[in-house]
């Protein structure tokens, strides 16, 4: 029900409008005398999206329904949301500090909304879709700024410990980088963990065993066993990162699609219960980003008709789980 306000109507009426496709200088073609200068320009331009989507008041994204002049595709919202430069401002809006800019999707000359991207962390840059290839590592390295940038703000404040964990602990998923294996010491500085024995044994929140999920860290999972570790943790409602309260460590391997493959299995290996469900009444197949996982939890006798009504806590809480049957 948000609108915009009178104020903010009026300063938008005298804005300032900064748009990727024009305000961010174009590498000249080859043989141009100034080719050296612009491609520096553009560059910088480029690494400096995140401080412009910052000082941005209204984040909008322009998506008619039309058929692409040259290559006759349909562009529209979902298309937009496919693109890797434009995930790229995306995420870069999504974790700056001006939490309380607006989103808005222009569809048509007569229809504005505003919109809530609820499974960001579903569409991560890396996995966007790019027409020059090359431009995949320049939009990673983009969000890679923006998320130290997060993490910096977020750590060493309690209230957003569990965001700050589930960011830091896909870190590597984020920005397209084999995972980074960490002894116990590097671990716990990593995730802001007092102590790692205590943390393992944790039930309830993004604790020791959430992180080594997350990270892809088997040998720091395999560790936090010998700890005596629970595996049947529970975390509380992450709204931000569209996971209901309940999720278990399995759930966590699975909305890492084919990056969580290995960690997936090292859990079921380690007997946890392939069909767990959070509160909701999902089951960790209704979470899968990748085909094997739901080969691989069948394999460890998920069933794939099960049907868990949600918990009367869960139906009251408004919060809705992602396929959840």
């Amino acid at each position: 029900m948000r609108r915009l306000t009178e104020s903010e109507r009026a300063k938008l009426e005298h804005g300032f409008l900064w748009m990727d496709w024009f305000s961010v200088p174009q590498k000249n073609v080859a043989g141009d005398t100034h080719s050296s200068l612009v491609d520096q320009l553009c560059s910088m331009c480029i690494e400096s999206i995140p401080s412009y989507v910052e000082a941005c008041e209204v984040f909008v994204a322009l998506t008619p329904r039309l058929r692409h002049h040259d290559l006759g595709q349909l562009c529209d919202f979902p298309s937009w949301q496919s693109r890797g430069w434009c995930r790229t401002e995306l995420w870069c809006k999504i974790l700056s500090s001006t939490s309380d800019v607006c989103l808005v999707q222009v569809s048509a000359g007569d229809k504005v909304d505003f919109f809530l991207p609820i499974r960001w962390v579903d569409s991560p840059v890396p996995e966007g879709n790019f027409t020059v290839e090359a431009d995949r590592k320049v939009c990673c390295q983009i969000v890679r700024a923006a998320l130290d940038a997060k993490l910096g703000q977020l750590s060493g404040k309690p209230k957003h410990l569990n965001v700050f964990r589930y960011l830091a602990g896909r870190y590597e998923d984020f920005i397209g980088a084999p995972p980074v294996p960490q002894n116990p010491e590097e671990f716990a500085s990593s995730f802001n963990i007092a102590s790692l024995e205590k943390s393992a044994k944790q039930r309830e929140g993004v604790g020791a065993v959430a992180c080594a999920v997350l990270s892809g860290d088997i040998g720091m999972l395999q560790h936090l066993v010998t700890c005596r570790a629970d595996l049947d943790i529970k975390l509380p409602t992450l709204w931000e990162m569209a996971l209901p309260a309940g999720c278990t460590a399995l759930h966590l391997a699975a909305i890492r699609g084919s990056r969580g493959l290995d960690v997936l299995e090292e859990l079921l290996k380690l007997r946890s219960d392939a069909n767990a469900c959070e509160r909701h009444g999902g089951p960790v197949l209704c979470y899968c980003q990748a085909a094997k996982s739901v080969d691989l939890l069948v394999r460890y006798r998920a069933d794939v008709n099960i049907l868990k009504p949600p918990s009367k806590t869960a139906a009251l809480s408004g919060v809705c789980a992602r396929g959840a049957p």
